[in-house]
């Protein structure tokens, strides 16, 4: 068997999120081949002008054989490589600052996959409408490079990702339409349906019938993704927000006597968190432990929702003003599965017994969700699958 190894190329700054979701691909990945390495793409970035630090903290929680690379440009890069034939995992964008790397590896022709089987919700499901200078912003910075970038795969300056891996039925089924653009002339050779990763979590888990919380999984308004297109809040529409907020979940722990947690991206700034929440505990990691010892999971538009699915927890979904006035979407996952809504910038009413049984009866729609995008239909686990699939076609 030919010797290869997995470069595994991401932002450091993403290494928070990597551990909870991926470290049984990753241990799956050192067993079967000759070398994991986790790539820092920051410094390869066009516009990088300043070279980042990272803390030493960032790494505690991998597998000790992980090994970590931080190029500080392309020359250290090309010296790594020396000697190697690896194959890369692909977790970084097709923006404009990406290019010279994406040519890079196109030169070096090294093979490329994407592992894209988180199950939540992607563009195009989510549209952005409001002002137009946004939609023009939205369009140059983020789309305009997409398109691009996918020209350029199918010109021979970039090239295209061999395999992605996806949990999206629905998806997978409109690229095997007979739609000759999205055949022939996409930046993906091959698409293969794997179950979601979520999946492979919660079956190692052991089922929990804890209902010790009330749960939100929190929307931060000032996050760069969202005033990107929408521009920034006004500070006193955002007090609001969360006063009326605050008061929701008030409401909420005293009917049913339950403790209030919030949980906030681990990308989010913790310390104005717990100023927006005086009254909560406020959580930016194992955001899943809590969400499977919760009484109810409230939401806005968060991908954690999907633990909430397959562990068949209550859930409310939420939406405010502070939102909606500035048309950004938070209701793709409510258009899906027509959960329980509240609109908190609303006077609120809330019988205890009634609600109850209506998110009871809620949980009978999960299913669907499961099997559309989140290969519930798969019998292999999501991780094993993607293994045996790449070994077979490289090694």
């Amino acid at each position: 068997m030919k010797k290869r190894e997995i470069l595994y190329i991401t932002s450091f700054n993403s290494l928070p999120l990597l551990v909870p979701k991926l470290d049984s691909l990753f241990n799956e990945l050192i067993k079967n081949f000759n070398g994991f390495f986790i790539v820092n793409v920051d410094n390869l970035k066009i516009n990088n002008f300043k070279k980042k630090k990272y803390e030493k903290n960032l790494f505690k929680n991998f597998n000790k054989k992980i090994k970590f690379i931080n190029p500080q440009n392309f020359k250290e890069l090309r010296l790594f490589l020396n000697g190697k034939s690896p194959i890369i995992i692909n977790n970084f964008g097709r923006y404009f600052v990406d290019f010279l790397l994406l040519f890079f590896i196109h030169r070096n022709k090294i093979p490329q996959i994407i592992v894209a089987n988180m199950g939540n919700m992607q563009a195009p499901d989510r549209t952005y409408t409001g002002k137009l200078i946004y939609i023009i912003k939205n369009l140059i910075y983020r789309k305009f490079p997409y398109f691009l970038a996918t020209i350029f795969s199918n010109i021979n300056i970039f090239s295209k990702i061999d395999i992605k891996f996806t949990s999206n039925y629905k998806l997978l089924k409109s690229i095997n339409s007979n739609n000759f653009l999205k055949k022939h002339l996409s930046y993906i050779k091959e698409h293969k349906l794997v179950k979601s990763i979520h999946f492979d979590i919660s079956e190692k888990k052991e089922k929990t019938k804890k209902e010790k919380y009330i749960l939100l999984l929190d929307l931060d308004p000032d996050i760069k993704e969202i005033t990107f297109l929408t521009g920034e809040y006004d500070l006193g529409k955002k007090k609001i927000h969360y006063k009326n907020l605050n008061f929701f979940l008030e409401k909420l722990s005293k009917i049913y006597r339950k403790k209030v947690i919030v949980s906030i991206h681990p990308k989010y700034n913790f310390e104005n968190a717990k100023k927006r929440f005086k009254n909560f505990k406020v959580i930016n990691e194992n955001t899943r432990k809590y969400i499977y010892d919760s009484f109810i999971v409230i939401f806005y538009d968060s991908s954690a929702i999907v633990d909430a699915l397959i562990a068949k927890k209550r859930i409310i979904n939420i939406n405010s003003n502070l939102f909606s006035e500035k048309k950004y979407p938070t209701d793709a996952y409510q258009k899906l599965i027509n959960f329980k809504s509240f609109n908190i910038s609303k006077k609120i009413k809330i019988n205890k017994k009634n609600l109850i049984k209506k998110l009871d009866s809620k949980i009978l729609n999960y299913d669907i969700y499961n099997k559309t995008y989140l290969g519930k239909k798969n019998t292999l686990q999501g991780f094993k699958s993607i293994v045996k699939v790449i070994k077979s076609r490289y090694c």
